[in-house]
């Protein structure tokens, strides 16, 4: 258990705006109980090798209209259910 002190640089200035960013968790449980995760290449700077839920920084793309075609029952849902939501 770490005992010292954390370190604050000095430049620090206090809380920083979050990067707007998405994490997808895809989950399926016929035939079998599965969720998708993929593997970080190696060689990457942070996280190197670990398994993580897909996902990364929003692409002005991602919200393409055209999107909700690919998303069966996408409509079916009342938009304050929706996880996939700006907020």
């Amino acid at each position: 258990m770490r005992t010292e002190p954390m370190i604050v640089p000095e430049t620090f200035s206090g809380p920083q705006p979050a990067a707007r960013a998405s994490t997808i968790l895809l989950v399926r449980d016929q035939p079998a109980f599965e969720i998708l995760m993929v593997k970080r290449h190696e060689k990457m700077a942070f996280a190197a090798g670990a398994l993580v839920f897909p996902g990364g920084k929003i692409d002005p793309s991602d919200d393409d209209p055209r999107w909700v075609d690919h998303a069966g029952g996408y409509n079916d849902i009342p938009p304050e259910h929706r996880a996939a939501q700006d907020r």
